[in-house]
């Protein structure tokens, strides 16, 4: 099984399959020789590459809480679906946003992300096609402050928003820190430097 068909398989199984694949994985790397040309630090990288699957299998079979303070007026973050990857965000009070301008929202709500993971905001499907609402933020796993969202109406008309109404999402997902290191030259694929248009129509 190709890296590629194995990641399609992790997107569309449950848990329990993903541990049978998972263990498969853990088998192969077990079986790695290095006197049939495997290098040591390819056999390594294969192990740690296990170990980060092997912690987002764990996560998905024992989802994170996310713990949420809210000031007064503020609303609790919530699905509309428990397979809705976004939690809706609702705005505490009354507000308005001119065609081609851009408002500011303090939601009041205060979230402790797990270790590991970062807060996303992005727009609401509904809004963003509709109305030409679009937001976007990144919440940094330490930050604890009040969620703000800056509104942007990108439609041809004013957008009224009443207090209760949903204004944004944040979606939570696990985060890689990396340590960044100068280099000479980087490696890449086909691609290399080829920017926009790069690809064809």
């Amino acid at each position: 099984m190709t890296n590629y068909e194995l990641a399609n398989a992790l997107r569309s199984t449950d848990s329990r399959s993903k541990r049978a694949l998972l263990d498969e994985a853990a088998d192969c790397i077990q079986r790695l020789d290095v006197r049939n040309g495997m290098l040591e630090e390819e056999n390594e990288l294969l192990r740690r590459r296990l170990e980060i699957l092997e912690e987002f299998v764990l996560r998905q079979a024992r989802p994170e809480k996310l713990r949420v303070r809210l000031d007064e007026g503020a609303y609790l973050p919530q699905r509309a679906h428990d397979t809705d990857a976004g939690l809706d965000l609702r705005t505490p009070v009354d507000a308005y946003v001119r065609a081609g301008g851009s408002t500011v929202i303090d939601t009041g709500v205060h979230i402790q992300l797990p270790p590991g993971t970062v807060g996303m905001l992005k727009s609401k499907s509904g809004l963003n096609v509709k109305d030409g609402i679009v937001s976007e933020g990144v919440i940094d796993e330490g930050y604890t402050g009040s969620i703000t969202v800056k509104l942007y109406n990108h439609g041809t008309e004013a957008k009224q928003f009443s207090r209760g109404d949903k204004i944004t999402q944040l979606v939570v997902l696990p985060v890689l820190y990396v340590n960044v290191e100068q280099a000479e030259e980087i490696q890449g694929g086909d691609r290399g430097d080829g920017g926009f248009g790069s690809t064809g129509r």
